[in-house]
């Protein structure tokens, strides 16, 4: 026979989002930092200064049109903004996007992120703003 479950107290908080994640965030961030220069050296193909204020490695595939339409998004963006984009294909760069768990082209990733699939450049334009 089924029964019940207990009903949480409503006097409890509910768990911070950002505990429940602390683990994999540290992760993520621990991958980024080991892997830097292989993202954001300014010898790295790509544009934008060298000494850009925000940096982008930018994965992507060949025959991909939201990576085309990522690509052309930075590139306007990085007219507008102290921005270096790194651009790194994954099939090339297979062994780094398997370090940094990427599957899906387009991939953005940022000193402190990694963001799967095309985003809108206003979102972008977001984090070069803050």
């Amino acid at each position: 026979m089924l029964t019940v479950p207990e009903l949480l107290p409503m006097d409890r908080p509910a768990p911070d989002a950002a505990d429940l994640y602390a683990e994999a965030i540290e992760d993520d961030l621990a991958r980024l930092k080991t892997h830097a220069s292989a993202l954001f050296s300014p010898n790295l193909p790509g544009f934008g200064p060298a000494g850009a204020t925000h940096t982008i490695a930018l994965f992507t595939r060949d025959n991909c049109p939201d990576c085309t339409r990522a690509e052309t998004d930075l590139r306007a963006l990085a007219k507008r903004h102290d921005l270096r984009v790194t651009l790194l294909d994954m099939e090339e760069n297979s062994a780094l996007a398997d370090a940094l768990q990427l599957d899906i082209a387009p991939s953005y990733v940022f000193p402190d992120q990694m963001l799967r699939g095309h985003i809108p450049a206003i979102v972008l334009e977001r984090y070069l703003e803050d």
